[in-house]
């Protein structure tokens, strides 16, 4: 499965940022498989720091391929969250 991450760099490795605050669903590393809707927040993302820092970037949208089982051998589990659709629905 393919899926996106919008941000304003390349993310070769993704990882976790403990240091982030303010997101939905707490401390993640957030991919889509829209692919549209990535590139309107990177979009989004680099104009809101365009005007903030007063010089300009560009809006990234990385692409990695997903694969439920690890093909190093490793038994390191990640917690996921996947939606269907969305919804205005309380967890």
């Amino acid at each position: 499965m393919i899926v996106y991450h919008g941000s304003l760099f390349e993310v070769e490795q993704p990882a976790i940022i403990k240091s982030e605050v303010g997101r939905d669903f707490g401390f993640a590393f957030y991919t889509t498989d829209i692919q549209e809707q990535v590139e309107r927040w990177a979009k989004r993302n680099a104009g809101i720091y365009q005007k903030r820092r007063k010089k300009g970037c560009r809006a990234i949208v990385n692409m990695y391929e997903w694969k439920t089982q690890p093909e190093d051998g490793t038994s390191k589990q990640l917690r996921l969250m996947e939606f269907a659709g969305p919804s205005m629905e309380l967890a």
